[in-house]
Formats: C-alpha cells, sequence, structure tokens
C-alpha cells in the first residue's frame, strides 16, 4: 500500500489534538475528549481508505505500463502477441472466473 501506517496514526493524532484544543474551550474536558477520539478514529479510516485507493490507482498503472511495454517489445521482435505461457496463464485465469460464476450462481 501507498505509505504506511504510520501516517494513519500521525495525521490522526494531529486531528485529534487540534480538535481537543477547539473543543476544550466550549466544553468540558470531558466531552473535548470524547470527540477528538471520535475524530481521531473517523480521520484513520478515511486516511486509510485514501491509502487503499491511492494503491489501487497506482497498481493499476504499473500493471497497464507493463502490459503496454511487453505489447510493443514483441511487435518490434516480430514475435507473436501471446506465448505459451501466457496462453496457459490465461486458460486458468478463465477457469478460475467460470468456477466462481457457478459458485456465485449456486449461493443465490
Amino acid at each position: 500500500m501507498v505509505g504506511s501506517i504510520l501516517y494513519n496514526i500521525l495525521t490522526s493524532t494531529v486531528v485529534a489534538v487540534y480538535t481537543f484544543i477547539l473543543a476544550i474551550t466550549n466544553n468540558t474536558p470531558e466531552h473535548a475528549l470524547f470527540r477528538s477520539i471520535i475524530i481521531f478514529i473517523l480521520t484513520f479510516l478515511i486516511m486509510y481508505l485514501i491509502r487503499k485507493a491511492l494503491f489501487f490507482v497506482t497498481k493499476t498503472k504499473k500493471e497497464t505500463l507493463a502490459v503496454e511495454t511487453y505489447s510493443e517489445t514483441s511487435h518490434q521482435d516480430g514475435q507473436s502477441d501471446q506465448n505459451q505461457e501466457e496462453i496457459d496463464h490465461n486458460q486458468a485465469a478463465e477457469q478460475v472466473r467460470t468456477l466462481l460464476q457457478e459458485e456465485q450462481q449456486r449461493e443465490t
């Protein structure tokens, strides 16, 4: 994943402390602490989702670039579009998809 969980904790802590400082001026310390804990949890979860989305986007871009690069090199070398290993992988992937679809149909 992009970054580490330390970024989530650090960002959440900063936001929670900031929330506590703002809330303590108008509320009791217990209520301000409760608000800051809730904000810490929400910020942590939001940061986690953002990191997960960034990981998915960067992973997809890397895979696309790898496929494009492979296609260009195989066309330049005069090789066929797919070698035997790729055909085997595609067949295996298709079989897995078929099995998953059958299992989903059985569950519904």
